[in-house]
C-alpha cells in the first residue's frame, strides 16, 4: 500500500485484522523505537517461544516482515509517537498555565489581605498600667509579619509572569511598608511604658 489514511496509526482499509492488532500491540508503543524484530521479539516472548530471531531460523518472522513493509508499520509508529508528544506537550501546557493562573490569583488574594489587615489592624492598644503608673502595651500584630505576607505575594506573582523575586539597585530600595503615621510600629514601645509579658526597653 502507499497511501496511508489518517490517522495513520489506525486500521487502514483493507488491512487484515489480525495484522492490525500485531501493529497496535507491539509495533505502534514502540514509536521512534520501533523495529519489525523488536516487535516481533516482543510477541515471541508473550507467545512463550525461546531463541534468536533471525531470517535464516523464523520463517514466521518472514511473514512479518513482509507485513510490517506492506503495511508501513515504521511510518505509522513514528506518526503515532509524534502525535504523543503533541498531545503530552500540550496537556503540560495547559496543566502550566492553570498553575501559573492560580499563582497569580493566590497571590493577589494574599496582598489584598495584607493590605487589608494593614488598614484595619490595632498594632497596639493600651491594656492598663503598671504600679509605677507605667502603660503596659499590647502588640496585637507585628509590621514584619504582614511585611512576609507582602513579599510572599510579590514573589508569587513574579514568579508566575517568569521575573526574578529579587529586585536590585533602586528599585529594591524604594520598596517599604508604611504604617499610618498616626501609630507606633508594634514591636518599638516608649521608654516609659511596658510591653505585656516583656521588661523595661
Amino acid at each position: 500500500m502507499n497511501d496511508l489514511i489518517e490517522p495513520q496509526w489506525e486500521k487502514q482499509p483493507d488491512e487484515p485484522q489480525h495484522w492490525f492488532e500485531r501493529f497496535n500491540q507491539y509495533a505502534r508503543p514502540l514509536g521512534v523505537d520501533y523495529t519489525t524484530k523488536r516487535a516481533y521479539s516482543i510477541y515471541r516472548i508473550e507467545m512463550g517461544r525461546k531463541g534468536v530471531v533471525t531470517v535464516q531460523s523464523d520463517d514466521l518472522y518472514n511473514v512479518w516482515l513482509g507485513a510490517a513493509a506492506q503495511w508501513q508499520w515504521e511510518v505509522r509508529a513514528r506518526e503515532w509517537a509524534n502525535e504523543d508528544r503533541k498531545t503530552y506537550e500540550l496537556m503540560w501546557q495547559i496543566r502550566r498555565r492553570e498553575l501559573l493562573e492560580n499563582d497569580w490569583s493566590s497571590a493577589s488574594n494574599l496582598r489584598d489581605f495584607a493590605g487589608d489587615v494593614l488598614k484595619r489592624m490595632i498594632i497596639h492598644e493600651v491594656v492598663g498600667e503598671d504600679e509605677e503608673g507605667n502603660k503596659l502595651i499590647k502588640v496585637a500584630v507585628k509590621p514584619g509579619e504582614l511585611a512576609v505576607m507582602m513579599r510572599a505575594a510579590s514573589d508569587l506573582q513574579r514568579l508566575s509572569v517568569g521575573e526574578p523575586t529579587t529586585l536590585s539597585g533602586s528599585a529594591q530600595a524604594s520598596v517599604s511598608i508604611y504604617l499610618p503615621s498616626n501609630d507606633k510600629p508594634a514591636d518599638v514601645a516608649p521608654e516609659t511604658d511596658k510591653t505585656v509579658g516583656g521588661s523595661n526597653e
